[in-house]
């Protein structure tokens, strides 16, 4: 009995193995136009190169998604899909979101160790023309693992392949598993939404920039604060005090109610939202507010 069990495991183990490569392999295909637009000299030698083609074939599927995501929330220059560009504001949210970096200071080391990928000091952060292709969003990230391996002091292949896997397990890849942590993110992911941040993408990145504070050099956030203000200004949240308001679900949309909504996303100041925060807020807001009958089956 004990013998079929380890049989069994074998079995599963040397499947689940013949799987990763299958996948490696149709993803290697996949990411061949791409390789050929990177600067692959940075790498020290062969072994290290191919630690960067396992691990970017393993993860190619999650990290074009969180791409597509940054790319759909505003309009493309180019037609080609290869040439779509995310901006910095979708870059440093995904440093963030994969725990790259975790506060704004390391988050400009960073950007000033890709110097030759982003333009340092930082300008016109919604703005894609200063933004990044997915050959350069991939490049990125080796060139990120390379200044990790730096600063921690070490060095060879085995050092920077071991940079490079702790990077993606210690980081939160996967967008499926972070819906099923938050469900709203199932909402803000969608394609149905997509086309929403697309089209209204002018008025979203206007209102942004308008009220948004320089919190890295020339990267902009939003506060909460004046996020809450916005509400206000613009309506849909009324300063009355609660007994005032003249049913139960207006007073469910509250200041306090609202803060609560939104306590989960943040920059790397929970206080303040990058562009992708900001409009992972106005999501959440629009879900819990009293929108009368017709309206509702609208939205």
């Amino acid at each position: 009995m004990a013998q079929k069990k380890i049989e069994e495991e074998r079995a599963r183990i040397k499947y689940e193995q013949q799987q990763l490569i299958a996948k490696q392999e149709q993803n290697t295909a996949r990411l061949e136009v791409y390789l050929k637009a990177m600067n692959l000299s940075l790498h020290g030698n062969d072994e290290e190169f191919n630690a960067s083609l396992s691990i970017l074939s393993i993860f190619h599927l999650d990290l074009s998604d969180h791409f597509s995501f940054y790319a759909s929330l505003h309009p493309q220059v180019f037609r080609r899909r290869q040439n779509e560009l995310i901006s910095l504001q979708g870059f440093v949210h995904f440093l963030k979101t994969m725990r790259l970096a975790h506060s704004r200071d390391e988050a400009l080391r960073i950007c000033e160790a890709l110097h030759e990928l982003i333009h340092v000091p930082l300008q016109d952060t919604l703005n894609i023309k200063n933004g990044l292709n997915y050959a350069m969003f991939l490049e990125a990230i080796i060139r990120i693992a390379y200044h990790k391996l730096e600063n921690e002091g070490g060095h060879g292949a085995q050092g920077y392949k071991n940079v490079l896997e702790q990077m993606f397990n210690d980081g939160n890849i996967e967008i499926k598993k972070r819906m099923m942590e938050d469900r709203m993110l199932s909402e803000i992911y969608s394609h149905d939404m997509g086309k929403v941040f697309m089209q209204h993408s002018s008025l979203f990145s206007a209102i942004f920039s308008a009220k948004a504070t320089v919190q890295l050099e020339n990267f902009l956030e939003m506060s909460k604060e004046d996020f809450m203000g916005l509400l206000v200004e613009s309506g849909l949240l009324n300063e009355k005090k609660e007994e005032e308001q003249t049913s139960e679900i207006r007073r469910k949309f509250s200041g306090e109610n609202i803060m609560a909504t939104i306590h989960s996303v943040g920059s790397f100041d929970s206080n303040y939202l990058t562009y992708v925060d900001f409009l992972d807020c106005l999501v959440r807001v629009a879900s819990m507010y009293p929108f009368s009958e017709a309206d509702s089956k609208h939205f």
